[in-house]
């Protein structure tokens, strides 16, 4: 869970699988354990860090379908199968199982944050800050908080209030320099005419995941709703204008 929590990045995301099949084939029946595994494989999966997201989401709605099965009543092992549904775009249910969640935890702020990320892929953006701000009241000083200022960023990005996502996404950025963040602060800050500063960012976005393309957000959206993808044409093209490879 430490990896998990340590920042935005697919080495310990991957890092993170590795321990929890260690803890699983010591307890298949861990719940814990499963829904750590499913959670750094949702990860890895949603985050256009790989060409196999499918694979890595497969492994992790397995996962999570275990652990709720084995831990009806773990609020991990609803909130890590919320997040996997939303990588399924199936956002719908994604809400119902973080609700449920939180009825078993209400003060687990990562389900906030994340009923934030699954509110703009439903192509309901409007609706995300409520969620990612409910996370800061409860944990404002949490390992996550950065995913929780991004959550409301890129929900100004995808409704093309850029000088709001800049400022958000910004926040993001200083609190993991790691993450994916900086490749939608480059699209904000192009769609600003900061062409320059759009440009330095990808470049800093680059240099932790060199493999990053723009196709893979094509081929990975984590939506097909027809609203959403309109929106998540600003993000693109914003990227293309800071010179992201396709």
């Amino acid at each position: 869970w430490a990896l998990l929590n340590r920042g935005n990045a697919a080495t310990n995301w991957q890092a993170a699988v590795e321990l929890f099949e260690h803890a699983l084939a010591l307890d298949e029946r861990n719940v814990d354990a499963l829904a750590g595994l499913s959670i750094a494989h949702s990860l890895l999966g949603i985050n256009w860090v790989t060409d196999q997201p499918v694979q890595h989401l497969q492994i992790a709605e397995k996962a999570a379908l275990k652990a709720v099965t084995l831990g009806s009543d773990d609020a991990r092992a609803h909130y890590a199968l919320g997040r996997v549904l939303i990588g399924l775009d199936r956002g719908e249910e994604a809400i119902g199982e973080l609700d449920r969640a939180l009825d078993l935890d209400p003060k687990m702020a990562p389900a906030h944050g994340t009923l934030g990320m699954c509110k703009r892929f439903l192509g309901r953006p409007e609706e995300s800050e409520g969620h990612a701000r409910k996370a800061l009241q409860l944990s404002p000083r949490d390992p996550q908080a950065g995913t929780w200022y991004f959550q409301i960023g890129g929900a100004a990005l995808q409704l093309g209030q850029f000088d709001k996502a800049v400022t958000w996404i910004r926040r993001s950025v200083e609190a993991d320099r790691r993450g994916i963040a900086l490749f939608f602060l480059a699209s904000a800050l192009a769609h600003q005419g900061a062409i320059s500063e759009a440009k330095a960012a990808a470049a800093d976005g680059l240099a932790s995941h060199p493999d990053f393309k723009i196709r893979r957000m094509i081929e990975g959206a984590p939506s097909k709703k027809p609203h959403f993808l309109e929106q998540w044409e600003t993000v693109l093209d914003g990227m293309r204008k800071a010179g992201l490879p396709e």
